[in-house]
């Protein structure tokens, strides 16, 4: 488990100096994940009130609402995605340098006795493994674990789009006296 923890913690030593994308990358996930709960919030209202008081208006205005919450849950993903695979990508190039770096600097003794085309070839092999972990593993960690302390209840989206929702119905009604 130590070793574990402590190789963990030299792969994130790596995005010091991509935290920015890092930081842009995560924002877009929480902002994915807060529009991934808050969509289905608003559908409910919308049955529960539209269709129940008949209201044709708040109908409408509630499924515009919902594309354009789509539409910025699109951009969210977006970010995302191309934050974290950026990210990966130059993290990726520090490793092989690394890598090259170290193998040219072993002694040329060294070279004679071993395969080095083997050693490069699985070494590249692993960083293409620990790019794809910070592309997509570290994201869908941060989901893994929102998910968890949702279902612990240390989470409560239902405050916070619930909240969303009353503002929106406070749009709504002002749309209305308009």
């Amino acid at each position: 488990m130590r070793t574990g923890l402590r190789t963990w913690r030299r792969m994130i030593g790596y995005i010091k100096p991509y935290r920015y994308w890092a930081f842009f990358a995560f924002v877009g996930a929480v902002a994915s994940n807060f529009l991934g709960i808050a969509i289905p919030v608003i559908l409910q209202e919308v049955i529960d009130k539209g269709i129940a008081l008949n209201d044709a208006n708040f109908m409408a205005a509630a499924g515009i609402f919902v594309v354009f919450l789509g539409f910025l849950r699109g951009i969210a993903g977006f970010l995302t995605r191309y934050f974290g695979e950026r990210q990966s990508l130059f993290i990726a190039y520090d490793m092989r340098n690394e890598i090259y770096d170290k193998v040219q600097a072993l002694p040329s003794t060294y070279h004679d006795n071993a395969q080095v085309g083997t050693i490069v070839t699985r070494a590249i092999s692993d960083v293409n493994e620990i790019q794809r972990y910070y592309a997509f593993g570290l994201l869908e960690d941060q989901e893994r674990i929102r998910r968890e302390s949702a279902l612990a209840g240390t989470y409560k989206p239902v405050r916070h789009t619930k909240r969303a929702t009353e503002e929106f119905r406070a749009i709504i009604d002002r749309t209305r006296r308009k």
